[in-house]
């Protein structure tokens, strides 16, 4: 990962192919005299792809086979199987309308808090998403898929639940924001109809262009925020990160005999920076000092996915020499009994920077057989 020098810093970090520490890794060697505290600024980066299936997409389209009141009615659709909960955003397009769910009456009715299907609607095209709780001046456009926060006396607001899987974790939240006029939206952790706090001490989005919010949540659930009552913009885009978590090692200088090893405190990371300090117990010499990213060893080294929804988030690329590997129905599959020939899936699963790994996971195809 990046180092940069701060006060009372050595200077020169060696470059990561000159050392002898596994890859991921860098090392500096100097001396100092003991108990003198020795200060690093580390970068903290993105680890693998987005873990976040996005939440402006509807999970849910049907049209209306019937008129309602204060109600959505699909005579085909199965709404106790769907993952439809109260307050989940609803949207007729046709009419460009919006409410929230109320509950969920049988598997073709859902009442609603507003009348958006009444009289004259059947037929209607209808659209479910994963943003619950919508409050105040916001309005969905089906057709860019994005939200328009408008001025209000009171807070702008939504809940997308479950983002936060690990809450020892620290992770990155990015929005993207366009046509800024006013406003100062906000990132917050916590637990739908409990409380929310900020998410670490990022500041606030006041502007166009992607704004990264970075902490370790209490709560798993997420809440975007605008209580600044003039908010005039569209929110395009969220997407939510692992980030890296430091260690860092005493030894000495030909890094072979470890004295000392830590991790920095919360408090110590500041945005997409750490603040690395050690205060080595030693006699006056020459040491060395490595700084890892710890978070290689969360999930065995791996990113978590969730649904193969395609390759705009997860980046799969399907090599076909016969049938075999595919995308279908939100997984990845192979199809039996293809000719013979070799067939690749394969995904990047951390993206490369300056210091850290790239993993694969492949597959050779001969017939009905295969390795992965």
């Amino acid at each position: 990962m990046p180092i940069t020098a701060v006060k009372n810093s050595p200077i020169g970090w060696r470059d990561q192919s000159e050392d002898n520490w596994t890859q991921c890794e860098n090392t500096y060697s100097q001396a100092w005299v003991d108990g003198e505290t020795m200060r690093f600024q580390v970068v903290v980066g993105k680890i693998g792809q987005n873990i976040l299936d996005n939440p402006l997409v509807p999970y849910l389209t049907g049209t209306t086979t019937a008129d309602g009141s204060s109600s959505l009615t699909d005579a085909g659709a199965s709404f106790l199987s769907d993952p439809i909960l109260s307050d989940h955003l609803v949207i007729n397009v046709s009419e460009s309308e919006q409410t929230l769910v109320n509950t969920v009456v049988s598997d073709a009715v859902i009442s609603l808090d507003d009348d958006i299907f009444g009289t004259g609607t059947s037929g209607d095209t209808y659209e479910l998403l994963l943003l619950r709780g919508l409050a105040g001046n916001i309005t969905y456009n089906p057709t860019q898929n994005d939200l328009s926060f408008g001025p209000n006396v009171s807070a702008n607001s939504f809940v997308i639940e479950d983002v936060f899987p690990v809450l020892s974790t620290r992770y990155a939240v990015e929005v993207d924001i366009e046509d800024y006029e006013g406003g100062s939206l906000n990132i917050q952790d916590g637990t739908f109809g409990g409380a929310f706090t900020d998410l670490g001490t990022s500041p606030r989005a006041t502007g166009n262009g992607t704004w990264t919010f970075y902490g370790i949540p209490t709560g798993n659930d997420l809440r975007i925020i605008d209580n600044s009552n003039n908010s005039s913009y569209t929110l395009t885009a969220i997407r939510v990160y692992e980030t890296s978590q430091v260690k860092w090692y005493l030894t000495d200088s030909e890094f072979t005999t470890e004295f000392a090893n830590g991790t920095p405190a919360s408090t110590k990371y500041f945005h997409d920076r750490c603040l690395v300090e050690i205060t080595p117990s030693v006699a006056d010499g020459k040491y060395g000092i490595q700084i890892e990213d710890t978070l290689l060893t969360i999930n065995g080294g791996y990113i978590r996915n969730t649904a193969f929804a395609g390759n705009e988030d997860f980046g799969w690329t399907i090599t076909n020499t016969g049938t075999g590997w595919a995308i279908a129905s939100n997984r990845l599959e192979h199809t039996a009994g293809g000719s013979v020939g070799t067939n690749y899936a394969e995904v990047e699963l951390r993206k490369a920077t300056s210091a850290s790994c790239n993993y694969r996971i492949s597959a050779d195809v001969t017939g009905d057989s295969a390795t992965v």
